[in-house]
């Protein structure tokens, strides 16, 4: 099987060529006369004497990108599931074979907008389904929030209903209505693994102008808080000789056993309190030291100092101050190079740090890692990959295309650029450059 994409002046498609002559003239014909929910829409083209199936996949994203990095969530995984068996069983309706659908996530297709699930059906495709919901039910649980139970839950029972020799996507789909009660051991299997993902640290999403690592304890402060301890015992003993506290009011001479009660009552006082400072006040956080961002030479007089991060899901106000820092991430070193998205119209945008790959770009703001706000930009228009010392961009179905030094790229084909190429999203354009 063949696959690759194609666009003409409107609409974006996937198009498949089956490498044998199958005959599927029912199944065509039932795919082409009939819009099926949950189906892509296809039609034929017979080229060379060989038939192409087209896919129309405008506005779609695959879900391999759409959830490359996304942390998904109950809800999420209910919602693509659910999309997959209605489309199975809205198949059934037109005796289509539910082993012809693809499940592979690259060929998987979603609405960002609304999550709706379509699927690809290939006639003469003929892969087991229980097989291909296996392999798509570990990409889940390769991204599953594991910091939401029940969605671990729900992962994992859908995983262990699948490998069930006897399962059956009618089971999953009872699984899904919570008709099927999770076994103990089962339970107790999730748990174990909620514990063991709780030991990995998490980092927090929200950006702030430092990054804290460990807490650990300050050796100085405590010798400080010692010799402290120490001075204030002795100025207080010293006080209470001075009015003659451990001497006899009767003849007046020093009253030994008193003054050793009352050391020994200081001594276990300023241990109490050591003890105490110690576990509460006595802890400092390491901070990383954040270097500010400095400007390429050739666009200092004219491009202002200004950039936007944005970590995992979490947009930057675009209103931000003149005295703007550079925000590592948890990946960065340093002395690590960084490079940025210079834009043309610096008055109107501003400049793109990408600050870890892939870098997705789009104007859907909680699943890209820097959105655009302008009308000609896709929900998921493009993403910069870095593999070894090359960079690459690709064009991820986006309506009005995404260009490099104004040669519109092919959807989702990679192509590499280098420093100081031009990159166009729509009609914005920008520089690719070092910081």
């Amino acid at each position: 099987m063949i696959v690759e994409y194609k666009r003409d002046m409107y609409r974006n498609y996937l198009v498949v060529l089956q490498e044998e002559n199958l005959k599927t003239t029912y199944e065509v014909k039932m795919l082409q006369n009939n819009k099926i929910l949950g189906f892509l829409p296809m039609q034929v083209k017979r080229i060379d004497g060989q038939d192409y199936y087209y896919y129309d996949v405008s506005s779609l994203q695959p879900c391999s990108e759409l959830y490359q990095k996304a942390k998904l969530s109950k809800e999420q995984i209910m919602r693509l599931v659910e999309g997959i068996i209605v489309a199975i069983e809205k198949g059934k309706e037109y005796l289509l074979m539910e082993n012809n659908f693809v499940l592979e996530p690259k060929h998987l297709f979603i609405d960002p907008s609304n999550l709706k699930v379509s699927l690809c059906y290939i006639p003469g495709y003929c892969k087991e389904i229980v097989e291909q919901f296996g392999s798509l039910l570990e990409f889940i649980l390769d991204r599953v929030d594991y910091q939401e139970e029940q969605a671990v839950l729900l992962a994992y029972g859908l995983y262990k209903q699948n490998r069930d020799k006897t399962s059956t996507v009618l089971e999953l789909k009872r699984l899904l209505s919570n008709e099927i009660p999770l076994r103990k051991e089962e339970k107790e299997e999730k748990e174990i693994r909620l514990e063991k993902q709780a030991e990995i640290p998490i980092f927090n999403e929200k950006l702030s102008p430092n990054k804290k690592e460990k807490t650990v304890l300050n050796k100085s402060s405590i010798i400080a808080l010692c010799i402290g301890a120490i001075l204030i015992g002795i100025i207080v003993i010293a006080v209470l000789y001075q009015l003659h506290f451990f001497s006899n009011q009767m003849d007046g001479t020093f009253e030994t056993t008193k003054f050793l009660l009352f050391l020994i009552l200081i001594i276990l006082a300023e241990i109490c309190a050591l003890h105490f400072m110690l576990n509460q006040k006595n802890k400092v956080v390491k901070i990383k030291s954040l270097p500010s961002l400095i400007q390429p030479e050739f666009v200092k007089d004219t491009v202002p100092e200004t950039i936007v991060y944005k970590h995992e899901f979490e947009t930057i106000p675009e209103k931000i101050s003149e005295n703007t820092v550079l925000l590592l991430n948890e990946t960065q070193t340093y002395g690590e190079e960084l490079y940025c998205l210079l834009p043309i119209d610096y008055k109107t945008y501003q400049n793109i740090l990408l600050s870890e790959f892939p870098f997705f770009i789009g104007k859907l703001k909680t699943n890209v890692d820097y959105a655009i706000n302008h009308d000609s930009i896709s929900r998921f228009h493009a993403k910069i990959e870095k593999e070894g010392e090359q960079f690459f961009l690709t064009d991820l179905n986006s309506t009005n295309g995404t260009f490099i030094q104004g040669k519109r790229l092919e959807t989702n084909q990679k192509e590499e650029i280098v420093i100081g190429d031009q990159i166009t999203f729509a009609q914005i354009t920008y520089i690719f450059n070092k910081v």
